[in-house]
């Protein structure tokens, strides 16, 4: 049989916050975690076109969850501990039994390894020859070797797997999670994904692809929906969810903030720039899953990174699905984190339906399109029954979808 999965546990590190509470909060505020990248920690920041970024919040405390890591000490490593270990905490267990542990699984994943490592070895060996090669490299380079930083200090010793699909890895991860519940090989998954390390050489790799920004301005720089944007502003930060079996939360009486009804995740041979065909056959599988009509969707968080063509062509598949609903995008007070935007976007999905309250779209003033109910100038107080979220890949090789539900 087919078990039910609930989210009972939320966690995020953003530009605007170093818990997922206090993120959305500023999220129903309006604020922009948009900044001034500082030129005394990137010096070369001088000579480069791009300003502006999403840095780890100040208040997160990178040296001490760094020192909890047992062997691989790096910033990707220390930060995906540090959000898996604020879900689980969100979602009461603290402490895992021998018998919960067991039934407790992880998938959590990045876009792309330690290119900082790569470099900073590349540069030891180069002058120091071989001898000078950190024996710990591998693993730190590795994606997957966050399972073990993960779940040996968190004694996670269920399903275990690394995930990376690019921008969805996020997603990817939740959804997979969820199934892994579905079919009853666990009781309990934490699941997600980092992208945190800032890096100037990527900063302007992204330049000269044509993805970012030009804007100085933080508040106006990513504009998710708006006529005048022109890019999107490279973040990073993390984002994880407790997913848990409806019968064994509802046993130890969780709080429960959705629950997951269905997932999808698909390709698309064909550039999905402007037909948004891809987009909406990810929404459209994920719904026939869930049991969920179109019309019966209160909410779409949005892919939406301010992009090119991107935005028409995800509102235009959401006005063919789901006309009446309303639609918000964080990325214009998070920026674009990446790898672990779509974990944002599914806590900020949770936790709207729990709060019957929905972010609005920060600086959205001249609308790209009428075809859907952009939410902007504050938040919307409205009973959330059904919502997706969205999270989709630039070169058309991902376009993942989540229903969730209200619970209750």
């Amino acid at each position: 049989m087919i078990k039910r999965v609930v989210v009972t546990g939320v966690g995020l590190i953003t530009p605007l916050g170093d818990t997922a509470h206090i993120t959305f909060d500023r999220l129903l505020q309006g604020s922009v975690g948009i900044t001034q990248i500082p030129t005394k920690e990137y010096p070369e920041i001088n000579d480069l076109p791009v300003k502006l970024a999403g840095l780890l919040p100040p208040s997160f405390n990178l040296a001490g969850w760094t020192k909890k890591l047992t062997v691989v000490k790096n910033v990707y490593n220390a930060t995906s501990l540090a959000v898996c270990s604020q879900a689980l905490m969100d979602s009461g267990h603290e402490i895992l039994t021998d018998e919960i542990s067991e039934r407790t699984g992880l998938i959590f994943g990045c876009d792309r390894s330690s290119i900082m490592d790569i470099r900073r070895t590349h540069e030891k060996v180069k002058e120091g020859g071989y001898a000078k090669l950190d024996r710990f490299i591998i693993p730190k380079v590795l994606a997957s070797q966050s399972i073990g930083s993960i779940g040996i200090p968190l004694r996670i010793r269920g399903y275990a797997n690394s995930c990376s699909a690019g921008i969805p890895t996020g997603q990817v991860a939740i959804k997979d999670a969820f199934r892994i519940i579905q079919i009853g090989e666990a009781d309990v998954m934490v699941a997600g994904a980092a992208e945190v390390e800032f890096d100037t050489a990527l900063l302007m790799s992204f330049y000269k692809s044509g993805f970012l920004s030009r804007g100085e301005d933080p508040m106006l720089a990513c504009r998710p929906f708006e006529t005048r944007r022109d890019g999107w502003v490279y973040s990073v930060g993390a984002g994880a969810v407790v997913l848990e079996e409806l019968e064994h939360a509802k046993k130890r009486g969780a709080r429960i903030y959705a629950e997951l009804a269905g997932g999808s995740s698909c390709a698309d041979t064909e550039s999905a720039e402007r037909d948004g065909n891809g987009q909406l056959r990810a929404m459209k599988i994920a719904l026939k899953q869930a049991k969920v009509e179109g019309s019966e969707v209160d909410l779409v968080v949005a892919d939406a990174p301010g992009w090119k063509h991107w935005d028409e062509a995800e509102a235009l598949a959401i006005s063919r699905l789901c006309p009446d609903c309303s639609v918000t995008s964080n990325k214009g007070n998070l920026g674009h984190m990446q790898a672990a935007s779509g974990a944002a976007q599914v806590v900020e999905g949770a936790l709207s339906i729990y709060h019957s309250k929905i972010p609005q779209i920060p600086n959205l003033i001249s609308p790209c399109t009428k075809a859907i109910e952009l939410i902007s100038t504050q938040p919307l107080e409205i009973p959330v029954t059904h919502a997706i979220t969205n999270s989709f890949s630039y070169d058309s090789t991902c376009f993942t979808s989540l229903v969730f539900k209200k619970f209750g």
